[in-house]
């Protein structure tokens, strides 16, 4: 997984006066397909921060579900 923060969600945020952003894995399934989980990025903290590992680039604090993490994930958070 790379992510980035581009400079118009930066732009975004500081209007927002937001720092802090999740992704959260919602499930878009349906009944024939089972679970299909897609990533959506939220503004602020996630309700559980104890289920996200963080990181912090470019002043912004990103919460990522640890059951995603993965090494460049851990690379950025170290």
């Amino acid at each position: 997984m790379n992510i980035e923060i581009n400079r118009g969600v930066k732009e975004y945020l500081s209007e927002k006066a937001v720092q802090d952003i999740y992704i959260e894995m919602v499930n878009k399934g349906a009944c024939c397909s089972g679970n299909v989980f897609v990533p959506v990025v939220r503004l602020g903290k996630p309700s559980y921060e104890e289920r996200y590992n963080f990181f912090v680039k470019d002043e912004i604090t990103l919460y990522v579900p640890k059951n995603i993490n993965n090494e460049k994930i851990r690379k950025h958070h170290n």
